[in-house]
């Protein structure tokens, strides 16, 4: 025989007011330590992340540089216009924002036909960041053109950021030993000669504001000046023409 059967509810069904504000509590808990270890993973890959940022600009601020020095070259012809010098080396000790001016072989023609060769003047100097300090942005200029104006035209390309200190010294075979300055214009500066290795120094502010410091050095293949036809024999000296 079947019937309705009905069910009474128990005088224990269901949560307290303890419990459910006990779950919620730990519930709460919960969320907070996920939130946190999310957190936490996306400062750490922040970090991370500049900290790679920065490190691949100051490779690629060295390779340019070593290369380019690399390549550097000296000429013994005058200019037809001025009483100047169509290629310098000159570099200016500044404390902690030295400069260099050169002419290099590492220029790259990219338009067809634009009457460019390897040829091109070139600077590294640093110019000051505005509302800081100390801080400093490295630069570096290039004139696909030859002209009697070596520190001027040309492009402008902003290498590194943050940079604290950017100094370069010169070694000088012939006295051994590292000079500050080297500069081919002056009767009493190195003459028609380079240095024969540059050594780079590079400190910059990273984004955690420790001091990080890069240094390396480089040879310049081409210590002798270049004339126009082959060696002139005894000097040393190769002629271009």
């Amino acid at each position: 025989m079947t019937g309705n059967v009905k069910i009474y509810p128990s005088k224990h069904a269901g949560f307290t007011l303890l419990e459910v504000m006990l779950a919620v509590a730990i519930m709460a808990m919960i969320s907070t330590v996920i939130f946190s270890a999310f957190d936490q993973t996306a400062r750490t890959r922040d970090v991370v992340t500049t900290s790679e940022t920065q490190s691949h600009e100051i490779m690629t601020a060295f390779a340019m540089l070593t290369e380019d020095l690399a390549s550097a070259y000296l000429t013994m012809n005058r200019s037809k216009v001025k009483l100047a010098w169509d290629t310098v080396f000159i570099g200016t000790d500044s404390g902690t924002a030295d400069r260099l001016d050169f002419a290099s072989f590492s220029h790259r023609r990219m338009l067809r036909n634009s009457h460019e060769s390897d040829q091109a003047e070139l600077s590294y100097y640093t110019v000051d960041v505005y509302g800081e300090s100390r801080l400093k942005k490295l630069m570096r200029r290039e004139a696909a053109h030859l002209d009697i104006e070596p520190k001027e035209g040309g492009h402008k390309l902003i290498l590194l950021n943050n940079v604290l200190e950017f100094n370069l010294s010169y070694y000088d075979r012939q006295m051994l030993e590292w000079l500050e300055e080297w500069d081919t214009t002056q009767a009493t500066g190195q003459g028609n000669r380079l240095p024969e290795q540059v050594r780079i120094r590079i400190v910059i502010r990273s984004r955690n504001g420790q001091e990080k410091e890069y240094a390396t050095q480089t040879p310049v293949m081409m210590t002798m000046p270049l004339l126009a036809s082959g060696f002139i024999p005894g000097t040393g000296i190769m002629d271009a023409q």
